[in-house]
């Protein structure tokens, strides 16, 4: 007989708003730590403008564009990873940056 294998879709833990310059755990948008083999996160702003990337999961988005903090809106990120395993995944989700 033949065996199915499943994969279980890997996802990665991601706030939902974060409040730049506030001083707290919430000032910078990043998702919660977890290991991988590789790792891209975009932020664009409702113009489909890009106004973050970054290739480390330990950095995360302060709110600011081209030296300006952005307005109180809802932006869009992309996720890009593959896990430990070889798994790779795309995450996509909205998040409100709230002044």
């Amino acid at each position: 007989p033949e065996v199915e294998e499943q994969i279980q879709k890997v996802r990665i833990e991601m706030p939902n708003a974060f409040t730049p310059n506030s001083g707290d755990r919430n000032s910078i948008f990043k998702p919660a730590p977890i290991e991988l083999k590789e790792f891209r996160m975009d932020i664009y702003n409702s113009n489909g403008i890009l106004v973050f990337t970054t290739n480390n999961i330990e950095e995360g988005w302060n709110g600011y564009y081209k030296g300006e903090l952005q307005p109180m809106a809802v932006y869009v990120y992309i996720v890009r990873f593959t896990n430990n395993n070889g798994v790779s995944s795309t995450q996509k989700g909205k998040l409100m940056l709230v002044r």
